[in-house]
């Protein structure tokens, strides 16, 4: 079994290299991460998993195995020499983290709403609305989001919650991707990504949805990072109902 994995690791990391990291080697690469992660690895195991991280630019993962090694013995640090060194000198680092894509590009299943779903409280002297304790992710732009960064507040001064319509309007902004792509592509927009296309859709990546429970409308500010741009750079989405209303990039994101 080590061998065809040290075999399939040659294929892959040399593939990845000589194609400047195509779609199909990263998944090569994902592929062998997984197998790995899964095993009780040897040393030469732990060894090629480290080196997929790194090419794949995993710092965060490839960290805690570093601290796993630092922990064996001098004789065994001997044999990642190299590697820990590497850790220690950044250029030897590329600065960006590839991501397996497959997932981003299954459909997700956007489930309804209901009133009983949501719970409304009072948090900071302002109105919150949270989720029933079974719900666990949401989807927005086609990403499964968890609860947990997903905030929904009421306006200063409304006090009418109308949780019909909150629940139609996450099920829009769960599959609004024709909505966004046609945005984008419409609007002049600063740091622009030259190529708004499906793939450019599916490597999104949202990490915070931020809702405002206006008077006669729902907003939202949505934070996205652009794995397709040329600095990875990310933006924040805006709507008002269901409509977007603006994309702004942000070199912090």
């Amino acid at each position: 079994m080590q061998g065809n994995l040290i075999k399939s690791f040659i294929e892959a990391s040399s593939e990845f290299k000589k194609s400047k990291a195509s779609e199909k080697s990263i998944e090569k690469l994902y592929d062998l991460l997984y197998a790995l992660e899964k095993r009780n690895r040897d040393t030469d195991e732990t060894v090629m998993l480290l080196q997929i991280y790194k090419l794949l630019g995993l710092r965060i993962k490839a960290y805690r195995v570093f601290q796993t090694i630092k922990l064996l013995p001098e004789n065994e640090q001997k044999k990642f020499a190299k590697l820990l060194g590497d850790f220690d000198n950044d250029k030897h680092w590329n600065g960006l983290e590839y991501r397996d894509l497959r997932d981003a590009r299954a459909i997700k299943k956007t489930v309804g709403l209901t009133a009983d779903d949501f719970i409304l409280s009072k948090a900071d002297d302002a109105l919150k609305v949270t989720f029933r304790d079974d719900i666990s992710h949401l989807v927005v732009l086609n990403k499964n989001i968890k609860i947990k960064d997903v905030i929904i507040y009421l306006e200063d001064g409304v006090n009418d919650f109308m949780p019909e319509e909150l629940a139609d309007y996450l099920l829009w902004l769960g599959d609004c991707k024709d909505e966004l792509l046609n945005f984008y592509s419409a609007h002049e927009i600063e740091y622009k990504h030259s190529n708004p296309d499906t793939n450019w859709f599916d490597g999104l990546d949202v990490w915070e949805v931020c809702v405002t429970i206006k008077e006669g409308k729902i907003a939202s500010e949505i934070f996205i990072t652009d794995y397709y741009h040329p600095n990875r750079m990310g933006f924040c989405l805006e709507t008002n109902g269901q409509e977007i209303s603006s994309v702004q990039y942000d070199p912090i994101l």
